[in-house]
């Protein structure tokens, strides 16, 4: 066998193991939760969303459950989570809210508009405050899942994966 072809042969054999590695990362990703927060009851309180429009965090969680994501503009795994939570916002159990922390109301407002985000978005400080101060939280982004009784039932940090909530949410169903 000529140097060329085993060179060439060996070159094919890495690159297919480093793209069925890749592949492996993602299905074997999991989801980094707590449950320190497990039982606190998220208490409704009025707010302004991004869109300008009033409401409330109780008329936000019609649903069985609602994802509260907590993020910023300039963090990668933020970014790479829209996506995913985009996804999440067509799930018949799921409302999402996002909370932006850290920016100011110009990035926030590039970053909801650059990445077509289709859920609620709270970039006001106060109205962040009255939700993030009820529970305890640490670096972004974090997300919590409250249920229908307004309890919170998981805290996730790290970057939100479309699968695994919904697989998490289906536990849930199961129990």
């Amino acid at each position: 066998m000529s140097k060329r072809l085993f060179v060439s042969i060996t070159l094919m054999i890495i690159l297919i193991l480093v793209i069925v590695s890749q592949k492996n990362q993602e299905t074997n990703y999991v989801l980094a939760t707590s449950e320190v927060n497990n039982g606190i009851v998220i208490q409704n309180t009025d707010l302004l969303l991004s869109s300008g429009e009033q409401t409330s965090l109780y008329l936000l969680s019609d649903k069985e459950y609602l994802l509260i994501n907590i993020w910023a503009s300039w963090c990668e795994p933020c970014v790479d989570e829209v996506p995913d939570l985009i996804k999440l916002s067509k799930n018949p159990k799921l409302n999402i809210l996002g909370l932006n922390v850290n920016d100011t109301k110009g990035p926030a407002l590039n970053f909801i508009n650059q990445l077509e985000i289709n859920y609620p978005v709270i970039i006001e400080k106060e109205n962040v405050s009255k939700i993030i101060n009820q529970f305890t939280w640490s670096g972004i982004p974090t997300s919590i899942i409250i249920n229908k009784e307004k309890k919170i039932i998981v805290t996730i940090y790290g970057e939100v994966k479309e699968k695994k909530i919904v697989n998490f949410l289906d536990s849930l169903s199961n129990e």
